[in-house]
């Protein structure tokens, strides 16, 4: 089988994590097109795959897209294409090959709760975004949902159910298995690792470690953030207003995720939207480091309170509360416990599964 994976563009997030890691699977033959402009993870792909293309179209050239995509589609051979990114256009570009090309499976993949998507604050733009969804969504053959709560969200605005599909995200689980953990030291080490803009709520976790005693602040406790994003200075501005230099290192975007895994302790992230999934906490945990997450979006499809990590209401105070206990009352046997626990559940994320999950669903 050959599946085709449209993307608007190839920069670095979740969406282009998990097509790098698709592409580097076997089970069945994927090809890529990034239609818009390339980026790190683009480029990547190009260097390890020979079916990674970038057009490097302009937005407006909606026609001379269409026809690339359709060309390669036909010189290749093309049996399903799957549209993963945002974009109205590319959801109607699916719509015309569901229509023009009778024997391919079309696909429409749902990386995030509806509203995310459909973004009901810009007025000008929701209704039609949503019309040219709910439109593509009813013509092509499935709907994948990354999530049971991203399901749901589709459901509750009247997708049809019967054409929706979940399959959970996977990762390259070997890239993050380490040896057995050891104890933690006398600072507790957490990290947190994604793009830098409010909606990921690193601001939650900067405002519930400064309301720790001045001591956990400056002797028990380090948190790593990795990444980069348009909210970084204004994250960098709170950190010095809260005083929390001691214990807080804006590391940038870097490359070594795995090696940064498997020094840290715990994987921190306090969200402010509802997550569709959470490919970051399934590489943490399959490093063998518990999660302290709010209880939002599909958070608690991944993380079980007191086994794998720390499901905690969504307030500030009860995050403050649970990093407390975890560097003064947490016991060495406790994390070992956790950690173990949240090293086997990553298993059933594997990047195998989700492609063969596809597969199934596209046979």
């Amino acid at each position: 089988m050959k599946i085709l994976h449209l993307l608007a563009a190839g920069g670095v997030g979740g969406i282009e994590t998990l097509c790098k890691d698709i592409s580097a699977t076997d089970i069945v033959e994927n090809h890529f097109i990034f239609v818009w402009k390339g980026g790190d993870t683009a480029d990547e792909m190009m260097h390890s795959s020979t079916n990674t293309i970038v057009l490097g179209h302009s937005k407006r050239a909606v026609i001379k897209s269409y026809r690339a995509i359709s060309d390669y589609i036909v010189k290749n051979k093309i049996d399903a294409v799957i549209v993963h990114h945002e974009a109205p256009v590319l959801w109607l570009y699916l719509q015309m090959f569901h229509r023009h090309f009778k024997k391919i499976k079309t696909v429409v993949y749902i990386h995030a709760h509806l509203n995310d998507i459909l973004k009901p604050e810009k007025k000008k733009t929701h209704a039609i975004r949503a019309a040219i969804l709910k439109s593509t969504a009813k013509k092509c053959d499935y709907v994948i949902a990354v999530s049971d709560m991203v399901k749901k969200s589709l459901v509750e605005a009247g997708f049809r159910e019967s054409n929706i599909r979940k399959v959970y995200n996977g990762t390259n689980l070997k890239k993050f298995c380490t040896q057995k953990r050891k104890d933690r030291g006398e600072r507790t080490s957490f990290i947190f690792v994604g793009r830098l803009i409010k909606e990921k709520g690193v601001q939650n976790i900067l405002e519930a470690v400064s309301m720790l005693d001045r001591d956990s602040i400056s002797s028990r406790i380090h948190i790593d953030i990795v990444g980069d994003g348009p909210y970084a200075d204004a994250l960098k501005d709170t950190c010095r207003n809260l005083q929390l230099g001691d214990c807080i290192a804006f590391c940038g975007r870097q490359s070594d995720i795995p090696e940064r895994l498997a020094k840290a302790d715990f994987f921190i992230h306090l969200p402010e939207w509802e997550e569709g999934f959470g490919i970051n906490l399934i590489e943490a945990m399959a490093a063998g480091l518990p999660c302290v997450v709010f209880d939002r979006g599909a958070m608690g499809e991944l993380v079980e309170n007191g086994k794998n990590g720390f499901l905690i209401k969504p307030e500030v105070a009860k995050a403050s509360e649970a990093i407390q206990y975890i560097i003064s009352d947490m016991s060495d046997e406790e994390y070992r416990k956790m950690s173990e626990y949240a090293s086997i559940c990553s298993r059933q994320f594997s990047i195998e599964n989700c492609v063969s999950q596809i597969r199934d669903i596209l046979s």
